[in-house]
């Protein structure tokens, strides 16, 4: 398939030997997507990403856009279902089907919270949150920052259970697992640039649980978010971001036009008020830090130009 500048055409790694009992086997086999040409300085509120969606065996799923992939989501037939023993949250591999359309997803159902929680790792919150649905709300709020890193995902009822269902990436392996085989990225700017958009993302929506098995990266070196039911949490205290020292400039515009009022209306059915109250504030906080950088440091050094094109040739080794 041929591929251009900013596109997420999806091809398989090699076979990656089934490891541990841990998270990162649980990423590493889920979720399934492909995304083909899509322009980052567009916001997705306005203009959708014009995606297109790889099969199990490789070959393009009649989708055109996000709503008619999402609408398969919520509608398709359950054609079979297992639990996965691994991880912690215990999520359902599923092969959905409608028509003469087959694909995989995965169902999570964690519903949990807990109120004046402090971590072993020092964190200290209001409300600390685990819950499946806040996969809906990264996805909802990546769409309207115009990222195209996460994969599809909706709401849906299973049994009588409130979950989500997430599209599968094929072929992908977990950060953790690149690392294990020691591969690294043909085009080294670009990679990095992935990763600047998520942490700044992790940032925004105070994920918790980013670590090396919740972001993946599929055959052709794009990184995917996935994993965020720790996210969207209530910190107590003041709010700081000494990981952000750089950030895509079409991203920083998305985050400055960023409506309230419509981001409001696409998340409050996944979050609770104080939660969008408490990422606005982050989102105060991020542009005042975004801006002193650049009044010390000049824009070039801050605001990424451009997203650096894939390699001609990305495939693993």
């Amino acid at each position: 398939m041929t591929t251009c500048t900013g596109s997420r055409a999806l091809r398989p790694f090699p076979p990656i030997p089934r490891c541990g009992r841990g998270v990162s086997t649980v990423v590493s086999a889920c979720i399934g997507v492909a995304l083909l040409c899509f322009a980052t300085d567009s916001l997705a509120a306005q203009a959708p990403p014009q995606r297109q969606w790889l099969g199990e065996d490789g070959t393009p799923l009649p989708f055109t856009s996000d709503a008619e992939v999402t609408e398969f989501l919520r509608t398709a037939d359950v054609v079979s279902r297992r639990e996965l023993d691994i991880g912690t949250t215990r999520p359902d591999l599923l092969v959905l089907e409608r028509g003469s359309v087959r694909a995989r997803a995965v169902f999570r159902d964690v519903d949990k919270h807990r109120e004046r929680t402090k971590l072993p790792d020092g964190g200290d919150y209001a409300m600390f949150y685990d819950r499946a649905i806040h996969e809906v709300a990264a996805y909802e709020l990546g769409l309207l920052l115009g990222l195209d890193l996460i994969p599809p995902t909706v709401e849906r009822y299973m049994g009588g259970q409130r979950g989500t269902v997430q599209l599968w990436i094929e072929g992908a392996m977990t950060e953790g697992q690149r690392k294990e085989r020691g591969l690294q990225p043909p085009v080294v700017r670009r990679w990095r640039y992935q990763q600047q958009i998520m942490r700044v993302f992790d940032v925004l929506v105070y994920n918790s649980d980013r670590n090396s098995g919740n972001s993946l990266v599929d055959g052709q070196w794009n990184l995917w978010m996935i994993d965020h039911t720790r996210a969207f949490q209530r910190p107590r205290g003041a709010i700081e971001f000494p990981t952000i020292n750089q950030l895509p400039a079409t991203l920083w515009d998305a985050i400055q036009r960023l409506d309230q009022d419509l981001t409001r209306e696409r998340l409050s059915r996944y979050l609770e008020p104080l939660q969008i109250v408490s990422m606005f504030r982050r989102h105060a906080r991020l542009i005042e830090h975004v801006r002193r950088l650049i009044a010390e440091r000049g824009e070039e050094a801050v605001l990424l130009a451009q997203r650096p094109a894939a390699s001609a040739s990305r495939r693993m080794p």
